[in-house]
């Protein structure tokens, strides 16, 4: 019996930090048929080196993820979840997907943007 496979996007603004973070945490521990990726409003264009100190640090692979726009998703995903205020009060493409799965969690953003 095939299982469904589910795509899941984490949503922030700059997609720098905490979409990546839940992005790659998400590859490394879920099942093969659940895929996550990750994308911002307005894309810083780098990973901050402390999200890929941290990954790296627990194990998980930092290869392939880099900071990324919304416009720039190759597929249409399942589920969308932000991880930020801001991308949770931003007018979403996601928003034309007709998507009953939208989950928005504000975490506070300790780290400096400056690199």
């Amino acid at each position: 019996m095939r299982t469904k496979s589910l795509s899941i996007l984490f949503l922030c603004t700059g997609n720098s930090c905490r979409s990546i973070l839940a992005e790659a945490t998400f590859n490394a521990l879920a099942p093969a048929n659940m895929r996550a990726m990750s994308a911002g409003s307005q894309p810083a264009g780098y990973v901050h080196p402390r999200s890929l100190a941290l990954l790296e640090r627990e194990g998980i692979s930092t290869e392939g993820y880099y900071s990324k726009s919304w416009n720039d998703l190759k597929i249409t995903p399942d589920v969308v979840i932000t991880v930020c205020g801001n991308a949770a009060n931003e007018t979403c493409p996601a928003d034309n997907y007709g998507l009953s799965h939208f989950l928005s969690f504000s975490f506070f953003e300790r780290v400096d943007h400056q690199v």
